[in-house]
């Protein structure tokens, strides 16, 4: 961690307090402006506002929007909702995973589960960084993941 994000981090724990309560706040702050909460981070923060850095750990990795490292280049997004799994999103997960294992770079790419995106209708729904492929299958994922990796 530069000197630079640790003045940093240390203003934005001194704007909001070092209180227990104001955790989330402080953690999206760094998040917006690094895009991910660092180890480094993390143990600052548990030193600056006397918590122990598990706590800070727990709360990154309890809230989805938070992110222990940085943002892959792909980001793929699968509803398993009750009608999506009904209609072939577990099988479809293992098929993306499957296809990204197999990819030499398969870093630059993650694979998350998500709840109930609201559109049913449209199941299985995956989201691929921004696109939303509804009635999704894997040759529809193949597809567009071939622009920017295959």
């Amino acid at each position: 961690m530069t000197e630079e994000q640790s003045k940093y981090i240390i203003e934005v724990i001194n704007k909001h307090g070092a209180k227990t309560h104001e955790l989330i706040n402080i953690l999206n702050k760094i998040q917006n402006k690094y895009g991910y909460i660092s180890s480094e981070a993390q143990s600052l923060i548990a030193e600056h506002t006397n918590t122990n850095k598990s706590q800070i750990y727990g709360m990154i990795s309890f809230y989805p929007h938070l992110r222990l490292s940085p943002k892959p280049k792909t980001e793929i997004k699968v509803c398993c909702s009750s009608v999506c799994k009904n209609r072939g999103a577990s099988k479809l997960t293992n098929q993306i995973n499957n296809l990204i294992n197999n990819y030499e770079k398969s870093s630059e790419i993650e694979i998350k589960k998500t709840g109930c995106v609201g559109l049913c209708g449209l199941a299985p729904v995956v989201f691929i960084n921004d696109e939303m492929i509804d009635n999704a299958d894997i040759s529809k994922i193949k597809k567009i993941l071939s622009k920017e990796h295959f």
